[in-house]
């Protein structure tokens, strides 16, 4: 009976730790602690988003988005972003990494609007879980929309961008604002496979698109046209980074 009470007394404290740990990134005092330590502040741009690693409770990762100030303190969404990958240790309040992307991202008439942690197992090694990063930008027009997804993959041990600007999810049309419209989407996933090249596991890329398009017929709108098309593509490590074919390669120049 004592053994289980046990048992069950320290299932209950992991839970709660680890619920502690990643309800962290919600605590100001931690991710100011981090981005003073970085020679960042709120000042100069946002805060992306902020995990726990699920495979270390420990660690957290925030992303930071570093733009003008000046754009950001009159509020300006048409800027230039660069960002910072901080790895954190959630017990410490301590900064561990700090990995910058090379690339700089514009939000202008196509907004970088939503940043997000991809936490699923990116294992690209037997010894290497790469961290994904998606980004996802649209347009404002309502008789022209255009939105997309596009994701990274980092090896931070390394600080290395192994995936760059793989486009995942894509949506565009054209429409009268009232019923005719034609519009595309299309949409991927990967999958590891055991395949490698260069050390690194290729990736399956299976796409999904779909075209459709609704008219008026005489009083209705009625959908006229549903065309679906599947195709996939293996994505191989060159020794530097991912080679990506040109319809499924999105950067935000």
């Amino acid at each position: 009976m004592q053994l289980k009470l046990k048992l069950i007394l320290g299932a209950l404290l992991l839970t709660i730790g680890s619920l502690a740990y990643a309800n962290i990134c919600e605590e100001h005092n931690f991710t100011d602690s981090i981005l003073k330590q970085a020679n960042l502040s709120l000042e100069q741009g946002y805060i992306g988003d902020c995990k726990v690693l699920p495979q270390q409770q420990d660690r957290a990762l925030l992303i930071f988005q570093l733009g003008d100030p000046d754009a950001i303190k009159s509020g300006d969404a048409g800027q230039t972003y660069q960002l910072h990958l901080l790895t954190a240790d959630t017990r410490q309040l301590k900064l561990l990494d700090h990995y910058i992307d090379p690339t700089s991202y514009t939000s202008d008439a196509v907004e970088l609007n939503d940043i997000r942690i991809d936490t699923a197992v990116y294992q690209l090694q037997p010894q290497l879980r790469a961290i994904g990063l998606r980004l996802s930008f649209a347009n404002s027009s309502s008789v022209n929309p255009y939105a997309y997804t596009m994701l990274n993959l980092y090896d931070l041990k390394q600080h290395k961008k192994v995936l760059s600007h793989l486009r995942v999810n894509l949506g565009q049309g054209e429409n009268d604002g009232r019923c005719n419209a034609d519009n595309h989407s299309r949409n991927s996933t990967v999958v590891i496979l055991d395949t490698q090249h260069h050390g690194m596991f290729d990736l399956r890329i299976n796409t999904k698109e779909l075209d459709e398009s609704y008219r008026w017929i005489k009083t209705d709108c009625e959908q006229v046209n549903s065309t679906e098309n599947k195709r996939s593509h293996i994505l191989k490590f060159n020794g530097k980074d991912y080679v990506i074919p040109r319809y499924l390669q999105e950067y935000a120049p």
